[in-house]
């Protein structure tokens, strides 16, 4: 089955990097439309591909859905495009998608599709339902939202009184938003969000340093580190949009007509594989709380890769594809975290040392370097919470008045220390016992 799907998936020529997206994510029609953008924009594959994505859950709509027990997910994503830097192409991606999905559904992208998540009122407000005053609801419960300043919007999630931490996280959990702590009270039912976020890496260290935000509010978002995939000088041209959007069009129109979407119970083998490999892993710090919702997402992936063959039924190639793009996610996350512990002091500890080098830094330097706010209890957890996971040590030493002095230093071993990537479907398959998917 992986073998045959890897035959078939486009192969891309985009430069290898950090998070490499494995070609079985590009399966299907997401693939093809990929693979025949990607020769003509420097914007990185893995952008292209979860913007259609994300673009296509949206426009779909409500309707299609998967039932896990008493939860319903709908094929909404919330994804975040992180640049390594400014000249990374991260928002490149949308001037390529937009225009298919312009030519395929008119009605959604001139008025379902808007920009900035300034607060929670105002995104209830774009889908609300007005009881008292029908003319004010919003009939199309649809809705797109591009942030292209991300750590604006993690800098407001994380201010207390602001509403758009709660928000967001009700758009991404369920159907039904509301803010009843006001005189005008906000509600809107069948609300069908979806968020395209743009970020630099610089941006999304910075201001993701709160275990709070990333537990009620990153780990709702599927992120992904991007960069620019080829030079093209004098830019390039493409008629690709007319071409394209047909195919588009007639998958949305045919996925629209699908109302609750199971798995094959071909499918089924393989997601009890990926859902043990994701269920079963202990990651603590940031990057354990940025990824915890994975399964979820994995799910929902799965369900758009389905819509987008027209299918009624999840079958094994779509829960494949889906794995392959969150394992993008989660290897991006360890990237942009990878000493990244989920304590603040701690984390701004390894930056001192690891900027000091081979001459480490004592605790007074250590002290100075946190701006002299950290207690002496503080700092004492904050070392031993990097000592127990081999990242700092602590070395005694002796000043030049004989008095007993103590020098941080990073850990030799703190790349072994890391969390491994999640397995392969290679290795998941392998681990079978030998029987046949």
């Amino acid at each position: 089955m992986l073998a045959r799907i890897r035959r078939t998936a486009p192969r891309l020529d985009r430069p290898t990097s950090v998070t490499a997206l494995d070609s079985t994510a590009f399966y299907g029609s997401p693939g093809e439309l990929v693979n025949a953008i990607a020769p003509h924009t420097e914007a990185d594959p893995a952008a292209l591909l979860l913007d259609f994505l994300t673009c296509f859950g949206s426009a779909v709509g409500p309707g299609p859905h998967v039932r896990v027990g008493g939860a319903t997910h709908r094929a909404r994503l919330f994804v975040v495009i992180v640049g390594a830097t400014s000249r990374a192409r991260k928002g490149q991606s949308r001037s390529e998608i937009r225009p298919i999905f312009e030519a395929a559904d008119p009605c959604w992208s001139s008025t379902r599709v808007v920009g900035g998540l300034a607060s929670g009122e105002g995104l209830i407000a774009a889908v609300r339902d007005d009881d008292d005053d029908p003319e004010r609801s919003v009939c199309d419960k649809r809705l797109l939202v591009i942030e292209e300043e991300f750590s604006r919007v993690l800098k407001a999630a994380g201010r207390e009184g602001s509403t758009l931490s709660e928000i967001v996280r009700q758009a991404f959990d369920r159907d039904t938003l509301s803010i009843l702590t006001r005189r005008d009270p906000l509600t809107a039912r069948g609300a069908h969000i979806s968020i395209i976020a743009h970020v630099t890496a610089e941006e999304l260290r910075h201001r993701l340093n709160d275990l709070e935000v990333a537990n009620g509010f990153a780990n709702r978002f599927i992120i992904a580190r991007v960069q620019r995939s080829r030079l093209l000088p004098h830019g390039a041209t493409t008629s690709l949009a007319n071409s394209l959007c047909s195919q588009v069009r007639h998958a949305l129109d045919a996925a629209r007509r699908i109302g609750e979407v199971k798995r094959s119970p071909a499918a089924d083998l393989v997601w009890e594989m990926i859902y043990e490999a994701l269920e079963t892993r202990d990651d603590d710090g940031l990057v354990g709380a940025v990824t915890a919702r994975s399964s979820a997402h994995v799910l929902r992936l799965s369900l758009v890769y389905a819509l987008t063959d027209g299918s009624r039924t999840i079958e094994p190639e779509h829960v494949i594809a889906a794995y392959e793009v969150w394992r993008y996610a989660d290897a991006s996350v360890r990237a942009l975290w990878p000493t990244s512990i989920g304590n603040h002091l701690a984390d701004r500890i390894v930056e001192i040392v690891t900027a000091a080098g081979e001459d480490g830094r004592t605790r007074t330097e250590l002290s100075a370097g946190l701006g002299r706010h950290a207690t002496k209890s503080e700092i004492d957890e904050a070392v031993r919470l990097l000592a127990d996971r081999r990242l700092v040590v602590e070395v005694p030493q002796l000043s030049s008045g004989g008095r007993s002095a103590v020098r941080y230093f990073l850990c030799e071993t703190s790349e072994s220390a890391k969390e491994p990537c999640l397995p392969s479907l290679d290795s998941l398959l392998s681990h079978r016992d030998g029987q046949p998917l």
